[in-house]
């Protein structure tokens, strides 16, 4: 079996630094108008949330479909609860750290962000029909 590059890390690894390092750029440049130690500061803030977000959301999801199995709420709560808490997170963090252009840096990662949890939410539960 071909083994890819990054193979040997767990999935959220991987799923991480990918966020990580394509929303940090897109902080980077949405930012880049109000000087380049906003930009910096905005793009260094946005790969770490960007990581622990992409990362937490995809253990989040698998764990809130175990936990909840047998309720009807499951598929909601499963999706909803991390889509949630990746707005808190990545809005809180860039008010902390003054980033000017809050909501044009984090509104892609919250909506490819939201679409993973949904598509890996799906994936889980395709696979969990099969065994």
């Amino acid at each position: 079996m071909n083994k890819t590059y990054l193979s040997w890390l767990p999935d959220w690894v991987g799923v991480g630094i990918i966020a990580g390092l394509m929303w940090g750029a897109w902080a980077l440049v949405a930012n880049y108008e109000a000087g380049m130690k906003a930009a910096l500061m905005a793009g260094a803030t946005q790969f770490t949330m960007s990581f622990i977000t992409a990362s937490g959301i995809t253990i989040l999801v698998e764990k809130l479909l175990e936990k909840l199995l047998g309720s009807t709420l499951r598929i909601p709560l499963a999706m909803g609860i991390p889509i949630a808490l990746i707005f808190a997170a990545q809005y809180g963090a860039h008010s902390l750290t003054g980033t000017p252009n809050i909501i044009i840096t984090i509104l892609p990662a919250l909506t490819m962000g939201s679409a993973w949890c949904i598509v890996h939410g799906i994936k889980l539960l395709k696979l969990e029909q099969q065994i």
